[in-house]
C-alpha cells in the first residue's frame, strides 16, 4: 500500500495556507533572496484591464532544468535543509536562507490562477519555461497530484512589454488574477514590505533591494507630496533611524559564542551607559535586540518622517535572518505580554505604544522554527521562550527603570528632590543597570545632569498620571495629598522652565558672539587685512611672481628690438608693447596691495565667490578722497577667476574716477542666469564721456585723460579672456551717479 496525494492539496497548501496577498508577494521576495539576488522588481502591469497581470524579476543564480525537476517541483523541498546541513559542517555563506517550508512557490497560487515561470543560470544559454494552470488542479479531486501535467519548455532572448531580459535569474509571470489590485492596495503592499525587511541584518556588501513599479498608477503618485506616500519605488525600511535622536533607545546584543551580553543605554544620541556581563540564556546567541522609548517627540517625528501614527505602525518586530516573522509587532499583536503588565503597574511599566524595536536572530541551528502558517509566528520552543524572557527581563525593565527616571511610584506618592537624587547617584545606577557586582559598566560623566533632566521632561506626564488617580479616587484626604503633589510640580516645573529660559539667552548671546567673529573670518577669508609677514616662504613666492612678469616683459623687448633692426612696420610691435603695459601693471598693483594683502591667493586662478571677493578688496582699500557705495553685494556667483586681474580692471577704473576727481564709485550687482552683471559709475562733475569719445574709449592709444589709453584697452583684454565683456552705457543714468556708467559681465 501506498500513500495517494489528491491534487486538491495544491488548496491546502497554497491559497488556503496563504490568505493574504501581501503575505504572498512576500513569500516571492523571499525566494529571490535565497536565490542570492541583489535586487528584485515587482511590477503591476496594466492593473486597470482584464489583462492585468504581476512580475517578480530577480537577478538572482536562476534555476537549471536539473534543478527544476530536483528541488522546484520536489513538492515539500526546501533548500534551506540542506544549506543548514552545510553551515553544521563549517562551510560559510555569505545569507541565511529565509525560506523555511518549501512552499514558496504556492504563493502564486493566491495571487492568480496563471503562472509562467522563466528560470537560468549563468552555464545557460536558453531560460527554462514552465507553464502552469492552477485551475486543473481544481477540476477534480479524484485525481492524483502528480497526473496533472505541467508544461516546459526552452526559450532564448525573452521581450517582455517592459523590457528585454537575457541575464541570469528569474521571472515569475502570474496571471488572470484574484482580485482587483487600487493604488491603495499598492500603498499598503509597500508599507507592508516596508515592515518586513531589515536592512541592518543583510550585510551592506551583500545588499538586496526590492522594487515595485506600477506604471498604471504613475500620475496617482505625482499628487503625493510625500515619498512615502508614493507606490513606485523602492521599499525602504527607515523608521528606526529616523527617531534616533529624538527619544531614549537601549540596544542589547548577545555574542556569536553565546558568553556575553552587550548593553548600550543612548538618550538623544547621548550614550548613558554601557555594561558586559555573563550571558544566562544558555539557548540565545547571536541575538541583536534595539528598542526605543517614544516621547510625545519622537511620535511626532515619526509620524511626519513616515505618514503614518507610530501607534498604527507596530510595536517590538521579530526579524529571522533578515526577515520578519509574523505577526510579532503587529498593532493588535501582544507577544510580550506589555499591554497586560501596563494594567499591573500603569506608571512603572510601558505599553506597545510606546515602543518601537526590533529584534534579529541569524538561526543557522533552526532553533525558532516557523509554524505552518505563514502569519502565526515562530513554534514554541525552548529557545524562543528563554527570547521572551531576555527581552522583558535585561531590556524593558532596564528601559523602563531609566525613563520613569528618579520620579517614580509605589504604594503612595511621593518624588525626590535633586539633592536626594545626587547623594544616591549609585543606587540609581544599580536600579537601572541591575546589581553591578562582575560586570563590566561604563557611565556617562554627566549622568546625574541626564537623569536631573529627564525628571523634569516626565513632570507633565507625571501630573497626568495623578490627575487620572484624582478623578477615580473618593476618599477626601487622599484627594488633596493628590493635589498638594500636583501644585508642588507646577510650581517646580515653572522655576525649572524660567531658569531654562535664562540659559536659552545666554545661549543666543553666545551664537551671536560666535556669528559675529565668524561673519569676520570670513571677511578676511578672501582678503585678509593687515600686514603682510615676510618670511623665506614668502619671499621665495614674492619672487617667482614678479619673475612671472619679469620674463614676459624681457621676451617682448627682445621681440621689439629684433622688429626694430627689420624696420618692420609698427602694426607688427604694437602687440609686444600691450603686453609689457600689461605685465607692468600686474607689478604696479601687485607692489600696492603686498602690505595688506595674502598675495599667495592672488596670483593663481582660483573658484571663488567673485562678488564677495571684490567687495572685500575695496572694503579694504584706503582712500581718502573716495568712496565705495555698493547694492545687492551679498549675492553670490562663484566662477574662476585669476585675483590679479580682477584688481586690475578695479584699479583702472579707480584710477580714472581719480582723475576726474570723482568722490564716489557704485558697484550694483545682478545675477543675470549664467551671468554676473555690474554697473559701475562715478559721480565726477565733468558730465562724464563725451559721445565723440565713446566709440573710441576701448581703443588701444585712446585716451580721455593725461593717461596712455592703455587702462579700457586692458580691462576689455581681460574680460574677452574671462568669457566676458564691458560696455559703456551712457552718463548720468537713471539710479546711477551722474558720470559715466559702464555695464561688464562675467559668464560662469
Amino acid at each position: 500500500m501506498k500513500f495517494k496525494i489528491s491534487s486538491a492539496l495544491k488548496d491546502h497548501i497554497g491559497k488556503e495556507l496563504i490568505t493574504d496577498n501581501n503575505v504572498a508577494i512576500f513569500e516571492l521576495v523571499k525566494n529571490s533572496y535565497d536565490a542570492d539576488a541583489k535586487n528584485v522588481k515587482i511590477i503591476f502591469k496594466d492593473m486597470r484591464s482584464p489583462q492585468k497581470r504581476i512580475y517578480i524579476i530577480d537577478n538572482g543564480k536562476g534555476m537549471s532544468e536539473e534543478e527544476l525537476e530536483k528541488k522546484w517541483f520536489f513538492l515539500g523541498y526546501s533548500e534551506k535543509r540542506d544549506f543548514e546541513k552545510l553551515l553544521k559542517d563549517k562551510e560559510k555563506s555569505k545569507r541565511f536562507l529565509a525560506g523555511a517550508k518549501g512552499m514558496g512557490r504556492f504563493s502564486c497560487d493566491r495571487l492568480g490562477s496563471k503562472l509562467k515561470v522563466y528560470t537560468r543560470t549563468k552555464l545557460e544559454k536558453d531560460f527554462n519555461v514552465v507553464e502552469l494552470d492552477w485551475a486543473k488542479f481544481e477540476e477534480d479531486q479524484k485525481k492524483e497530484f502528480i497526473s496533472i501535467d505541467v508544461k516546459t519548455s526552452r526559450q532564448n532572448i525573452l521581450k517582455f512589454d517592459f523590457g528585454k531580459f537575457d541575464n541570469p535569474g528569474t521571472i515569475i509571470e502570474i496571471n488572470d488574477l484574484r482580485d482587483d489590485w487600487t493604488w491603495k492596495d499598492l500603498q499598503k503592499t509597500k508599507r507592508y514590505l516596508q515592515r518586513l525587511i531589515n536592512p541592518l541584518q543583510i550585510p551592506n556588501e551583500d545588499s538586496f533591494d526590492i522594487e515595485l513599479i506600477a506604471e498604471d498608477f504613475i500620475v496617482d503618485d505625482t499628487k503625493q507630496k510625500h515619498d512615502y506616500d508614493r507606490v513606485n519605488g523602492l521599499v525602504k525600511n527607515i523608521a528606526y533611524e529616523k527617531i534616533k535622536m529624538k527619544t531614549t533607545t537601549m540596544e542589547c546584543n548577545i555574542s556569536e559564542d553565546g558568553k556575553e551580553i552587550f548593553t548600550k543605554l543612548e538618550d538623544k544620541g547621548i550614550p548613558i551607559f554601557t555594561l558586559k556581563e555573563k550571558n544566562n540564556f544558555l539557548l540565545l546567541k547571536g541575538i541583536k535586540v534595539k528598542v526605543s522609548y517614544l516621547n510625545p517627540q519622537a511620535k511626532r517625528t515619526f509620524k511626519r518622517d513616515m505618514g503614518v501614527e507610530a501607534k498604527n505602525y507596530g510595536h517590538i518586530f521579530l526579524f529571522k535572518n533578515g526577515f520578519r516573522v509574523l505577526p510579532y509587532g503587529e498593532i493588535e499583536d501582544d507577544w510580550l505580554e506589555l499591554n497586560l503588565r501596563k494594567t499591573q503597574g500603569y506608571s512603572r511599566n510601558l505599553g506597545t505604544r510606546e515602543l518601537l524595536g526590533r529584534i534579529e536572530i541569524n538561526d543557522s541551528e533552526n532553533n525558532f522554527r516557523e509554524a505552518t502558517s505563514r502569519n502565526h509566528g515562530l513554534l514554541n520552543t525552548p529557545s524562543f521562550e528563554q527570547l521572551q524572557k531576555f527581552v522583558l527581563e535585561v531590556i524593558l525593565k532596564k528601559l523602563e527603570k531609566y525613563v520613569v527616571g528618579a520620579i517614580y511610584w509605589d504604594s503612595e506618592i511621593k518624588t525626590k528632590d535633586f539633592e536626594e537624587i545626587k547623594k544616591d547617584s549609585k543606587k540609581i545606577i544599580k536600579q537601572i543597570a541591575g546589581d553591578l557586582e562582575n560586570k563590566d559598566l561604563w557611565y556617562n560623566k554627566d549622568f546625574l545632569e541626564i537623569v536631573e533632566e529627564k525628571t523634569i521632561e516626565k513632570i507633565p506626564e507625571t501630573i497626568e498620571t495623578i490627575e487620572d488617580l484624582m478623578k477615580k479616587e473618593k476618599d477626601k484626604e487622599i484627594k488633596l495629598v493628590y493635589n498638594q503633589q500636583i501644585q508642588s510640580l507646577k510650581i517646580g516645573l515653572k522655576l525649572e522652565k524660567e531658569k531654562q529660559k535664562e540659559k536659552l539667552e545666554e545661549k543666543e548671546e553666545e551664537i551671536k558672539e560666535i556669528k559675529s567673529e565668524l561673519e569676520i573670518k570670513e571677511k578676511e577669508g578672501l582678503f585678509l587685512s593687515g600686514a603682510l609677514s615676510v618670511d623665506q616662504e614668502a619671499t621665495q613666492r614674492l619672487i617667482h611672481i614678479i619673475n612671472n612678469s619679469t620674463d614676459p616683459i624681457q621676451k617682448a623687448l627682445s621681440e621689439i628690438n629684433k622688429h626694430i633692426q627689420k624696420n618692420s612696420p609698427i602694426e607688427k610691435i604694437i602687440p609686444f608693447v600691450d603686453d609689457i603695459s600689461l605685465e607692468h601693471d600686474q607689478i604696479k598693483y601687485l607692489s600696492e596691495i603686498l602690505s595688506m594683502a595674502n598675495f599667495n591667493t592672488k596670483v593663481e586662478t582660483i573658484k571663488r565667490d567673485i562678488v564677495q571677493y571684490i567687495f572685500e578688496y575695496l572694503t579694504n582699500m584706503k582712500y581718502s578722497s573716495l568712496k565705495f557705495d555698493f547694492k545687492n553685494e551679498d549675492i553670490k556667483f562663484v566662477c574662476r577667476f585669476k585675483p590679479l586681474e580682477i584688481l586690475i580692471i578695479l584699479n583702472n577704473f579707480i584710477s580714472n574716477s581719480l582723475k576726474q576727481d570723482a568722490t564716489r564709485i557704485r558697484l550694483d550687482f545682478e545675477k543675470n542666469k549664467d551671468f554676473l552683471v555690474l554697473l559701475i559709475s562715478d559721480n565726477s562733475d565733468n558730465g562724464g564721456i563725451k559721445d565723440k569719445d565713446a566709440p573710441h574709449i576701448f581703443n588701444r592709444a585712446y585716451s580721455t585723460t593725461k593717461g596712455a589709453g592703455q587702462g579700457l584697452y586692458d580691462v576689455k583684454r581681460i574680460l574677452k579672456n574671462l568669457n566676458g565683456n564691458i560696455k559703456f552705457i551712457g552718463n548720468n543714468i537713471e539710479n546711477q551717479l551722474n558720470g559715466a556708467c559702464f555695464e561688464i559681465k562675467i559668464r560662469k
